[in-house]
């Protein structure tokens, strides 16, 4: 192994400041009540009267097949179709990588204190990457489906169902594994100030 290789695995991995992963956060949560309420907005431009949970009926519900697609787009008529390519159009783009990027940034903080190598540092900060280019191929695969409907195309809503039950599945571990590795943090902190505080003299 080379000197460069060798110090490129060593290498640390910058973290994200604190404060930077509360900005991020905060971010995250306003989008998701922005994109709530821009749905609506959009179904009511549209004229869609029905619910707007449906407008995410597809990108939310891992598992379906091409029978279960073509149902849902049925169901939403012309005017919930036209709604559904508009809200993951205006909204579904910036959304992955905002949660990408604070899943990302968590573990980067986090594993910043495991021994663990650089190396595998930086594939678990990749990791939640996995999800937000999943939830693009879902969307692509969507907004097909709404192009060519009635046409009932097996492939794309096959490729979308995937797609979305990866995206959940990578979300899920990288939310665990920071839950995990934050309580683990939590914990290891506060056995450390009661040992000092218990070997500090009275």
């Amino acid at each position: 192994m080379s000197t460069a290789t060798a110090t490129q695995n060593t290498r640390p991995v910058a973290a994200p400041s604190r404060r930077a992963l509360l900005t991020g956060t905060a971010a995250l949560a306003a989008w998701f009540v922005v994109m709530n309420v821009g749905s609506a907005a959009i179904a009511s431009i549209a004229g869609y009267h029905g619910s707007t949970g449906m407008l995410f009926a597809l990108s939310m519900s891992p598992g379906y097949g091409s029978a279960q697609a073509h149902g849902i787009l049925t169901a939403l008529g012309p005017q919930g179709r036209v709604a559904n390519a508009a809200t993951l159009a205006v909204f579904d783009v910036a959304f992955p990588l905002l949660y990408g990027w604070v899943l990302s940034g968590a573990l980067r903080k986090l594993s910043a204190r495991w021994p663990v190598s650089a190396r595998t540092r930086t594939r678990l900060a990749r990791f939640p990457l996995v999800a937000v280019a999943a939830n693009w191929v879902a969307d692509a695969c969507i907004l097909t489906l709404i192009a060519t409907f009635p046409a009932s195309l097996g492939t794309a809503a096959g490729v979308a169902s995937v797609a979305t039950t990866l995206k959940f599945a990578v979300m899920g571990i990288g939310a665990a594994a920071v839950v995990i590795g934050g309580a683990a943090a939590i914990i290891g902190r506060l056995r450390h100030a009661g040992a000092r505080r218990a070997g500090s003299p009275a």
